[in-house]
């Protein structure tokens, strides 16, 4: 026997994604969440897709049971939401002295935070146990060879 199931599919910046699957049984609630979803700033398109799968062949098909159309995506093809004001908070004028603006930074580099002394002690560590082990082992290769 075929099992059925129902995909919602949202389009949001230009790519299709699997958002939720409901049961075969759910086909209206499936269609009346991607109704409410189409409202949504920023989504631009839904479907609701039935999929089947026949499990004696193997074989999946699936339908498309609903469909938004796309929004108006604006320049470039990428879909611009709305913008969403929201009150600023306003401040007096401060008596103290701001802090310095950094430079702003190339996309995608790291900004560095840590402390170069965790690394230091941890190395003197090492050479200081390294030594250790040199002196006994050369102490023991005395003892017993001469």
């Amino acid at each position: 026997m075929a099992s059925v199931n129902y995909e919602l599919h949202t389009l949001r910046q230009g790519r299709w994604a699997l958002d939720s699957i409901y049961a075969e049984q759910d086909r209206e609630k499936a269609i009346n969440e991607a109704q409410m979803m189409e409202r949504s700033a920023y989504i631009e398109a839904v479907k609701v897709v039935k999929d089947t799968f026949d499990p004696r062949r193997g074989m999946s098909t699936e339908t498309v049971v609903y469909s938004s159309r796309p929004r108006d995506t604006g320049e470039g093809g990428r879909y611009r939401p709305r913008r969403v004001y929201r009150p600023v908070a306003r401040h007096r004028a401060s008596t103290k002295k701001s802090a310095p603006v950094a430079a702003p930074r190339a996309p995608g580099t790291a900004v560095s935070t840590h402390s170069p002394w965790p690394f230091l002690v941890k190395l003197f560590a090492i050479v200081v146990v390294s030594l250790i082990l040199a002196s006994l082992t050369s102490t023991a290769y005395i003892r017993l060879f001469y």
